[in-house]
């Protein structure tokens, strides 16, 4: 959210809420640098977001699954970012925040 500082939370746009497909209303995304976490929450991004991914992950080898998951919650989490935003003042900032977060 706007009032939050990004060094303490992660980035989430200021109108959070606003459509039930965004990646920020599944789960808070995990702190503290647990790997497993980190790694089931990029998968329920993924998964609950667009039957087409699920469907077209049976097409990826087993392997890389989980890489591809991670991959897509990224871009999710980064459009939804930019899209939810009340202005591009705001997208940019929320951005910025985002990038700074991945950055620490």
């Amino acid at each position: 959210m706007a009032s939050r500082s990004p060094a303490s939370e992660p980035a989430v746009p200021a109108q959070a809420g606003r459509r039930d497909a965004c990646a920020w209303q599944l789960a808070r995304p995990p702190e503290g640098g647990d790997l497993a976490a980190a790694q089931a929450f990029c998968r329920r991004v993924a998964a609950r977001h667009y039957e087409n991914f699920t469907v077209a992950t049976r097409l990826v080898p087993p392997r890389l699954r989980q890489h591809l998951a991670n991959v897509y919650a990224y871009a999710r989490w980064s459009d939804d970012l930019a899209d939810e935003a009340t202005s591009t003042e705001q997208a940019a900032s929320d951005l910025a925040a985002w990038r700074r977060e991945l950055e620490d």
